[in-house]
């Protein structure tokens, strides 16, 4: 079981993943000690698949993350970028 957790006092985001009654992990930063997740109150969707990878949409940042069972982001995607005008060539 997952869920998303945050602080009212200061809105830190982490995932914490849950084996029966005991916390397995919590997630908040990566490899570098950087913040996963974008602090705010919006909602954190998420999933897991069969690799125990988590996949999750963080809407506070507009993104969709990948973090591995080693705590590893493994992508973040943040969509496509718009077409500014003049930049195709003839």
């Amino acid at each position: 079981m997952m869920e998303r957790s945050n602080s009212t006092a200061n809105t830190r985001n982490k995932i914490i993943r849950y084996q029966g009654e005991k916390i397995r992990q919590m997630i908040h930063e990566d490899g570098n000690g950087n913040s996963i997740l974008q602090d705010g109150i919006c909602p954190i969707y998420m999933t897991q698949n069969n690799n125990e990878d988590i996949c999750f949409s963080d809407t506070n940042a507009k993104s969709v993350i990948v973090v591995d069972k080693m705590e590893r982001v493994r992508f973040r995607y943040y969509g496509i970028q718009p077409k500014t005008e003049g930049t195709l060539q003839s």
